[in-house]
C-alpha cells in the first residue's frame, strides 16, 4: 500500500470523524423568560394565574419536565425593604401546573432562531399560608421521550426562573431563647439551646456564638449550632457538642446569641457539666433495677389470683 493511498484513507476517515463530533455535540438547551417574575401582594386563601416562557433554539422535538422547589430566601438579604417582611416557609407545593411535561415540537428552521413554548401555571395560597415575602423557583429538565436521542446528544436547562410573591397580613420576625442547658451524651457534651419562634413567619435560626467562660471570666470555648427553621409558635433545640478533653466537670458561665438573619436574642446563665456517667462491668444490673423487673412478673400474676378469688366467691 502506498504512501498516497495511506494518506487519502486518512483523510477520509478524519472528515467522518469530524463529522460524528459535530452531531455529537449537539444540544436540547432549554432557558426561561423572564429569569424573576414578581406575582405582588396575594390574599390567604386566593389563587393567582401566571405564566412564563420556554426558549430553545434546538430543532428537534424533546419534552420538558417542570419542577417547582423552595428558593434560596438569602435572595432577600441584598433586598432590606423585603428582607424584613420575608418568610422561610417553603410554597413550591402551592404551585398547579395545567400542562407537565411539556412537548417541544420539531421544527426543520435555522438553530439561531429561537423558539418560544408558553407555560401556564395556578399558584394557591392556603388559608393559614404565613404573611410576608416568598420564593420559589422552577427548573425546567429537558428529556426525549422514549430514549430517541441520538448517541452522544446531551440533554441541558440553562437555568431556571425565580418567583417571589408576598402574603398579605401582619410579618412579625421574632424569637426568644427559653433555656441553654448542658448533658452528657456518651464521651460527649451536648449544649443545648431552646429557641421559640415568637414572632408570625418561619426563621432561619442559628445558635452563631455560643460563649462558655471559666469563672475567672476567661473564655474556655466559642462554639456554633445547627441551623433550624421553626414555624410561628415552635421550639426547636440548637444544639453543639464538646468532646471529653474539651471541656472538665464543673460550673461554667455561658453566652448565647441566636440569628434570625433580621434579629438576633440572648442568654446568659450558668452551666454545669458533669462528670461522665460510670459504666457497668460485666453487664451488672442495681438492685432498683432488679426490682422493676420482678414488678413486670409479678402484676400479672396478682391480676390473674385477684380474678379467681372474686369468680370463686360469686358462686
Amino acid at each position: 500500500m502506498n504512501n498516497k493511498l495511506i494518506c487519502g484513507i486518512i483523510s477520509i476517515l478524519s472528515m467522518i470523524l469530524l463529522f460524528l463530533s459535530n452531531t455529537s455535540a449537539q444540544e436540547f438547551q432549554v432557558g426561561v423568560s423572564p429569569l424573576l417574575l414578581d406575582l405582588g401582594e396575594i390574599q390567604p386563601g386566593d389563587s393567582k394565574f401566571f405564566t412564563f416562557s420556554l426558549i430553545t433554539s434546538s430543532r428537534d422535538k424533546f419534552m420538558v419536565k417542570l419542577n417547582a422547589k423552595k428558593g434560596d430566601s438569602s435572595f432577600f438579604e441584598n433586598r432590606p425593604g423585603m428582607l424584613m417582611y420575608s418568610s422561610e416557609e417553603d410554597p413550591s407545593s402551592w404551585v398547579q401546573f395545567i400542562n407537565n411535561p411539556l412537548t417541544i415540537e420539531s421544527e426543520h428552521s435555522s438553530p439561531k432562531i429561537k423558539r418560544w413554548e408558553d407555560v401556564n401555571l395556578i399558584l394557591n395560597v392556603p388559608l393559614d399560608a404565613e404573611p410576608g415575602y416568598h420564593i420559589f423557583v422552577i427548573e425546567p429538565s429537558p428529556y426525549v421521550p422514549g430514549g430517541t436521542a441520538p448517541t452522544g446528544v446531551s440533554v441541558v436547562a440553562l437555568t431556571k426562573i425565580t418567583i417571589i410573591f408576598k402574603v398579605a397580613g401582619d410579618i412579625i420576625r421574632s424569637g426568644n431563647i427559653l433555656d441553654v442547658t448542658a448533658e452528657k451524651v456518651g464521651s460527649r457534651t451536648r449544649i443545648n439551646t431552646f429557641f421559640q419562634n415568637n414572632g408570625t413567619v418561619s426563621l432561619s435560626s442559628r445558635a452563631h456564638r455560643i460563649r462558655i467562660y471559666y469563672k475567672n471570666g476567661t473564655i474556655l470555648k466559642d462554639l456554633k449550632s445547627n441551623i433550624d427553621h421553626p414555624k410561628p409558635g415552635q421550639v426547636v433545640n440548637l444544639v453543639t457538642f464538646l468532646n471529653e478533653n474539651e471541656i472538665k466537670p464543673g460550673e461554667y458561665r455561658v453566652f448565647v446569641n441566636v440569628s434570625y438573619v433580621t434579629g438576633y436574642a440572648t442568654k446568659e446563665t450558668t452551666l454545669f457539666i458533669s462528670a461522665k456517667e460510670p459504666s457497668r462491668v460485666g453487664g451488672a444490673v442495681t438492685a432498683e433495677e432488679i426490682g422493676i423487673s420482678v414488678w413486670i412478673y409479678l402484676i400479672p400474676i396478682i391480676i390473674v389470683i385477684s380474678y379467681l378469688v372474686y369468680a370463686s366467691g360469686r358462686k
